[in-house]
């Protein structure tokens, strides 16, 4: 685990091979007055961000690059999605979801 990062001291499973899957579906953009929910991606620059729950601080994002707590506080500026996937290679070489998150249409804005 890296210094810093919001993982330490807790246990991590690791799949070097997995990547997310974002759903441009359920993609949003250009939201004023926004409150990142827990579970939304988003995608800052060219990385991934992940918005998670912290006991003292609210809702955070995390970039998925380094671990490590995002440096940007005006997410309304990008685009971000309610719904991923995370894949993974089985056995054979084909991609397959080992984990699928959509948020509660209720949390939407």
């Amino acid at each position: 685990m890296y210094f810093g990062n919001v993982l330490n001291g807790k246990p991590l499973l690791v799949v070097p091979e997995a990547k997310f899957v974002v759903d441009v579906q359920v993609a949003h953009f250009d939201s004023n007055d926004f409150d990142a929910p827990a579970g939304a991606m988003f995608l800052i620059e060219d990385q991934l961000h992940l918005a998670i729950l912290t006991g003292h601080s609210g809702t955070r994002t995390v970039n998925l690059e380094t671990g490590g707590f995002s440096k940007v506080h005006d997410l309304h500026r990008y685009v971000w999605f309610s719904g991923w996937q995370l894949h993974s290679p089985d056995i054979n070489g084909k991609w397959i979801p080992i984990c699928e998150y959509k948020l509660p249409d209720k949390r939407i804005s």
